[in-house]
């Protein structure tokens, strides 16, 4: 249990406030303002996916264990636009919460060459951070794959004057070791919600997985370009493209959710365009497929967490918003979710494609594919169902190869509740202060294990209970803030005690209800 260099720069929190009070034993004498930027730097990462150890190690190392004058003075928190000792820092920061962001909003583009868009980037840094950091991460030199702890320290251009991707200092890796040393105990890196890593697993030779789809590729169009072929406007069109997670806010995809539309591409586009809606592809019943958002944001597809089954726990444990671990397909059909050979075809091609694509995925064939009832068995229990027959013919696929999949678990709903725990036991866990009140809602936002963002946090909890424990030895954090997000204030963040975040599509026709 340690940070290490092979790990990743964008992950989930991990750290407790018992790490941080070790943390804080081992430096000399850390004031209220040192206090309050950890407080600060914990909550941005969780809101853009950054992992915190690896942010609160780097910037103890590079202010000196926080007595640099450079922090004091500047509230510089990780040498940022600091070559050397003599150079005037190039943007002014005025609070410890603008340091915090400036610091999860460097080390996010180092990997995504982009802003997360709900890190509010401070007004003194902006100007600096958008002319210098993002074209250096954005560069053609710039190196490629820079995504772990130890990518920080690459160097490259000219060696006699080089660039870095961080730090150019050849000691700079040791701010790991002494981070470890100063805070024992820090929880492995895996997604959100484990506690005890899973026994090692023989993984089949990257030679046993297929090489390439067993189905022609279908004819494929992109909403970007072709959304007039498909009935709707520009400003539909530019409507339902902005109906997404940006960045995915740090999760990736490892998952493939089937839906039917219940209707056919047109309509169902046109109402996306008024209800908040989206998804990765949409796939015709004559075989084609639309390209509607991109691959490298979260769709709003997979709506609310409603009595789960058991072969998503896996997923929901991640934390989050599950569109953000997802890639997702609608296909034209209705309830009875009978589909064309072709369509067939065209979703075992797009599945198999992002299993070529997606390494995650492909390991996991035949768990990582879902039918949407798989997360809401109440209102969609019908949605997706005809994943079963495209499971079938995926298990063939790898047979072929030379993989067996692990079957999926009994489709039986997940216990929200682990041995000991009670409804009136999480509440008292969820609501440690008592149920939230705001100005935007009538309505007080607690405990109700009815809720998406509650049953996630249930799930999550019990996850991180170790094998063989009870609820006790689990980690269950607080809710502490909602946050509205989006050009209508239709994401709605739940914010909790250890960092994480739960992001929760409102539709606009349920906005008045939400109220």
């Amino acid at each position: 249990m340690a940070l290490r260099t092979t790990d990743y720069l964008l992950g989930p929190v991990r750290l407790t406030d018992r790490h941080i009070e070790a943390l804080f034993a081992n430096i000399d004498g850390p004031d209220a303002k040192d206090r309050e930027f950890v407080a600060r730097l914990r909550h941005w990462c969780g809101v853009a996916g950054v992992d915190d150890a690896n942010a609160l190690s780097q910037m103890i190392w590079e202010t000196d264990d926080m007595r640099a004058p450079r922090w004091n003075r500047d509230l510089n928190p990780a040498g940022i636009g600091i070559t050397s000792d003599g150079t005037v820092q190039p943007f002014d920061l005025t609070t410890v919460d603008e340091s915090a962001r400036v610091q999860v909003q460097a080390i996010y583009a180092m990997v995504k060459k982009a802003w997360h868009p709900d890190v509010p980037m401070p007004d003194g840094a902006r100007s600096w951070m958008d002319g210098k950091w993002l074209p250096k991460v954005r560069a053609a030199n710039y190196p490629k794959g820079v995504d772990q702890v130890q990518d920080q320290h690459i160097t490259y251009g000219d060696p006699r004057w080089p660039d870095a991707t961080w730090a150019v200092d050849a000691a700079y890796m040791g701010h790991v070791e002494r981070f470890n040393r100063y805070v024992p105990g820090i929880p492995d890196q895996r997604p959100a919600g484990t506690q005890t890593p899973p026994p090692p697993k023989e993984e089949p030779p990257v030679s046993a997985f297929p090489t390439e789809p067993n189905v022609n590729q279908p004819v494929i169009y992109r909403l970007t370009e072709d959304y007039g072929r498909f009935g709707i406007s520009r400003d539909q069109m530019l409507t339902v493209r902005g109906n997404k997670f940006e960045g995915r806010w740090g999760a990736r995809p490892v998952s493939v959710f089937c839906h039917v539309q219940d209707g056919v591409t047109p309509g169902s586009l046109s109402h996306w365009s008024i209800v908040d809606a989206s998804s990765t592809v949409m796939i015709q019943r004559d075989g084609s497929i639309l390209q509607v958002i991109d691959e490298d944001d979260g769709p709003w597809t997979n709506g609310d967490v409603n009595a789960p089954l058991q072969e998503a726990a896996w997923l929901i444990a991640l934390g989050g918003n599950v569109n953000n671990w997802s890639l997702t397909i609608e296909a034209e059909a209705d309830a009875s979710n009978v589909l064309t050979a072709a369509e067939e075809d065209a979703v075992v091609w797009q599945i198999e494609d992002w299993a070529l694509r997606y390494p995650e995925i492909m390991r996991r064939l035949i768990q990582a594919t879902f039918g949407h009832y798989a997360v809401n068995s109440v209102s969609r229990a019908f949605c997706g169902r005809y994943v079963a027959g495209i499971d079938a013919r995926l298990t063939a696929w790898l047979v072929d190869a030379g993989t067996t999949p692990e079957p999926k678990p009994a489709p039986k709903p997940i216990s929200l509740y682990p041995a000991g725990m009670t409804p009136q036991l999480a509440k008292r866990f969820y609501e440690l202060h008592g149920p939230l009140t705001f100005s935007w809602t009538s309505k007080e936002i607690g405990f109700d294990d009815t809720r998406s963002e509650v049953q996630s946090w249930l799930i999550r909890g019990a996850a991180s209970i170790p094998e063989g424990g009870d609820w006790s030895q689990g980690r269950w954090p607080f809710l502490v803030d909602v946050v509205r997000r989006g050009r209508s204030n239709n994401v709605h963040v739940y914010q909790y005690s250890d960092g994480s975040v739960y992001p929760k599509i409102v539709r606009r026709d349920e906005l008045a209800k939400a109220a």
